[in-house]
């Protein structure tokens, strides 16, 4: 969908039947898709319902006109993910995650494994979301509710610390 024509639907979706189906028929199935990238797949559910629900109640609008529909709803969506799970206090377990759709070279992933099972749950979360999902350091302090300024002295030191065992890493 071009962005003019998302704004226009936008802006209409709360009063207007008609554009709140053409947002939902073109966006539902992209949004779950991509929160159960991350996320558990019912979760990724809620949240696409939760988005909709928003829209319906005039909770979301556009003020300017919006360029990437479809990374501007991601973004909403991805917060909107992280708030449940900072209510819950669940967060999703590195475990759960596969690194191969980051990388393509298997003893890469086999190093970054070893390196991540040598931290513990929490710095290993860290450097996940760092590395791997581009968060900012203040962003993972609010996913982890954690200060920003402790989380970053750890991510300080699990550096060092990353450093100083220097076998972790390939030559």
């Amino acid at each position: 969908m071009e962005a003019k024509e998302f704004n226009k639907l936008l802006n209409n979706a709360d009063c207007n039947q008609h554009s709140f189906i053409k947002i939902y028929q073109e966006y539902y199935s992209k949004i779950v898709l991509h929160i159960s990238v991350k996320f558990d797949a019912s979760i990724a559910q809620d949240i696409a319902h939760e988005f909709f629900c928003k829209i319906i109640n005039g909770q979301i609008k556009n003020n300017e006109n919006i360029n990437c529909p479809t990374a501007w709803i991601f973004r909403i969506c991805d917060n909107l993910a992280i708030n449940v799970y900072k209510r819950e206090a669940r967060y999703v377990s590195l475990s759960d995650f596969d690194f191969t759709d980051n990388i393509q070279d298997i003893d890469t992933i086999l190093d970054i494994k070893k390196v991540l099972d040598n931290l513990d749950e929490f710095e290993s979360k860290i450097i996940y979301f760092h590395f791997f999902e581009g968060y900012s350091l203040k962003e993972i302090a609010f996913i982890l509710n954690t200060k920003y300024d402790n989380l970053r002295k750890k991510y300080s030191t699990i550096l060092k610390k990353l450093r100083k065992n220097k076998s972790l890493f390939p030559n």
